[in-house]
């Protein structure tokens, strides 16, 4: 949203509206985040895409990053003091409201 006092005349000279990313360039979205990442192999990006029609691609960015630092934050807890992996399982889960 953009505060009224910056849609004053003079302000701007063009309103430009953005739509939403559709499933397709969610998807190329997803994938342009998660390219450097080892996904498990039950990682749907396509119904991911699905489940995210109301984001927009900078809330799509957000929350993988928040994803990739929580299962980093998990992969840490579970390692032991000598660097061995005792319980590797990072999990994200994301909820359609």
């Amino acid at each position: 949203m953009i505060d009224k006092t910056l849609l004053r005349p003079s302000r701007f000279f063009t309103l430009l509206f953005v739509p939403l990313p559709e499933c397709f360039a969610r998807r190329q979205i997803l994938d342009s985040f998660v390219k450097k990442c080892v996904l498990e192999e039950d990682v749907d990006l396509d119904e991911l895409s699905e489940l995210m029609a109301a984001m927009t691609a900078s809330q799509i960015e957000a929350l993988c990053d928040a994803a990739f630092s929580l299962a980093g934050e998990e992969l840490s807890a579970s390692m032991s003091s000598d660097g061995n992996i005792v319980t590797p399982q990072p999990q994200v889960c994301i909820y359609q409201s």
